[in-house]
């Protein structure tokens, strides 16, 4: 017997044992369990145990990887259950994140009834009873893309074409394979919790994961699935829905070109977001809220600018500026000072300053010393023209309470985020937040000297943030603005794969890395940093 360390305890366990075993034996209390961290390394339970010192049984309520492995396994039922019910006449495409699960359709067929929906989840719920265990299998590529070709997953063939390595793992359930880029619960019987909800023309399938409410509430969110509904009928028209498409394009010299059209996209939502803005004379103040490496920054300056264009003057306000001393500050659960909450900020005096400026009068503005960690009175004095607009651009913007005294008809909110329509393949989804993460680290090291592990260690915490702060209010927006470039995790490779592979083994970043690594791993690379305009969101990154 080997004495070790599990979530905290001291635990004796059998040298070779699986982490399955181990689980059950000592933590069969804990659910939701779909993977092991043995030494800082993401491992599967079907795993063995060898010399490590510590392991953490993680869980998909309290991780995001967890909760990622738990979404695969859900998605090869759901895979499974299509394939059942239709006899392989209905594909499932799975679309994107929406409204804290995966929206889902059946392609090139007539919409899913709710009958439908409630098919497949009666289908599924029988094969978590049935517990059949999910096999994992590693062979060479080319074996691969004859499986999968011979099983008419032309996506996967595709997908497949282009990835460096000369191996491919894949897993099979109860003769059924598929493919998901990540690692897998152990069998059906672990995923005993998820809901299907009708959502036309198609559905969303909610599994327990961190910051959510439960499972089996909807919380529905019509701005962001039109958005996302927009931007996919864009990609489907330019022949770029997955990763594939542009990697062909890489291939076929057709990039440069593709970089413009999807610049030029983002010129054309700007000047119809000018003319919504215009549209409502008396929305003076433009708040705008996303969460990191969304491109808030750049998407300020140049839609001030396209504002100027069209006769509008704006001023820019910072909200850092309405700090509270820092002494002052709240702390978190955590007993850190809290810099995030809403309560880190004066917002009574930024109201009153706020009206005194729409209402044509002077305001005197504060600003905040860093350093000293004080605000400071300047006796800068500001007057706002008749017709000029304010705008505002803080993670508070979406939220009323910033903006309580200020009549609702003088504000246009705003929500800015990456909404990612490129897929990996028909089953494998890009998550935002694995562009915003890339996003992140590549201008973090190249502007604030964070390196990749700094970056990539705070990002859980990032994410907390997120889901307290920011997320909540995106459905108060007027206007969603995708900054996704479906070109740019192309360009981002060349900036993040080399400090992605130096990441060392059992730290808090590995986990982050191993996960951006398999997700590059499927884009060619590409050197074409000189067709992308100067003013482009993805500059704001790369510089």
């Amino acid at each position: 017997m080997i004495t070790i360390t599990a979530n905290g305890q001291t635990i004796a366990i059998k040298d070779g044992q699986n982490f399955e075993d181990i689980l059950n034996e000592h933590f069969a209390n804990l659910k939701f369990v779909t993977n092991v961290v043995a030494d800082g390394i993401l491992r599967e339970l079907f795993e063995h145990y060898k010399d490590e010192k510590v392991l953490e049984f993680i869980s998909a309520t309290s991780n995001e990887e967890a909760a990622r492995t738990y979404a695969r396994g859900v998605s090869f039922l759901l895979y499974r259950a299509v394939k059942k019910l239709y006899g392989g006449q209905r594909k499932l495409i799975i679309d994107h994140a929406l409204s804290g699960g995966l929206y889902c359709e059946l392609a090139d067929t007539e919409p899913i009834t709710p009958h439908d929906v409630m098919e497949l989840e009666r289908i599924m719920i029988e094969m978590v009873g049935e517990d059949t265990n999910f096999i994992y299998n590693k062979v060479p590529k080319e074996a691969a893309i004859k499986l999968f070709q011979e099983d008419g997953q032309e996506d996967k063939v595709a997908l497949l074409k282009y990835r460096p390595l000369n191996y491919f793992r894949y897993y099979e359930n109860d003769g059924d394979i598929n493919y998901f880029y990540g690692k897998m619960v152990p069998s059906t019987g672990y995923l005993k919790d998820f809901k299907l909800f009708y959502y036309s023309p198609g559905f969303i399938v909610k599994y327990p994961s961190p910051h959510q409410i439960e499972t089996h509430v909807l919380v529905e969110e019509p701005k962001l699935a039109a958005t996302f509904n927009r931007s996919e009928r864009w990609a489907r028209l330019m022949h770029v829905s997955y990763v594939a498409d542009i990697n062909m394009l890489s291939q076929n010299g057709g990039l440069p070109e593709f970089i413009r059209v999807n610049e030029a996209l983002h010129e054309s939502q700007l000047v119809e977001l000018v003319k919504k803005i215009a549209d409502r004379p008396e929305a003076r103040m433009i708040l705008i809220a996303g969460p990191s490496s969304s491109g808030k920054t750049t998407f300020a300056g140049r839609l001030k600018t396209h504002l100027k264009v069209a006769g509008k003057t704006s001023y820019s306000i910072s909200l850092d500026d309405y700090y509270i001393d820092r002494e002052k500050l709240p702390f978190d659960e955590n007993g850190k000072q809290d810099f995030e909450t809403i309560s880190a900020l004066d917002t009574h005096l930024f109201n009153q300053n706020m009206l005194s400026l729409l209402e044509g009068k002077k305001a005197t503005l504060p600003i905040f010393n860093f350093a000293k960690g004080k605000r400071e009175e300047t006796g800068k004095e500001m007057t706002l023209e008749s017709d000029a607009l304010l705008i505002v651009e803080g993670i508070h913007g979406l939220n009323e309470e910033l903006t309580h005294l200020i009549p609702h008809e003088n504000k246009f909110k705003i929500f800015i985020s990456p909404l990612a329509t490129l897929n990996l393949d028909n089953h494998n989804i890009v998550y935002p937040e694995d562009l915003r993460l890339l996003r992140r680290m590549v201008r973090d090291q190249r502007t604030r000297g964070y390196s990749v592990e700094t970056t990539l260690s705070m990002w859980a915490d990032v994410r907390a943030g997120e889901y307290k702060y920011i997320l909540p209010y995106k459905e108060n927006a007027d206007v969603i603005f995708n900054s996704a470039l479906v070109y740019e995790p192309m360009i981002l490779k060349k900036y993040a794969i080399e400090q992605l592979h130096r990441i060392p083994k059992g730290t808090v970043a590995y986990m982050y890395a191993t996960h951006l690594l398999k997700f590059l791993n499927y884009f060619a690379s590409s050197n074409l940093d000189d067709e992308i305009p100067k003013n482009s969101l993805l500059r704001e990154f790369i510089g």
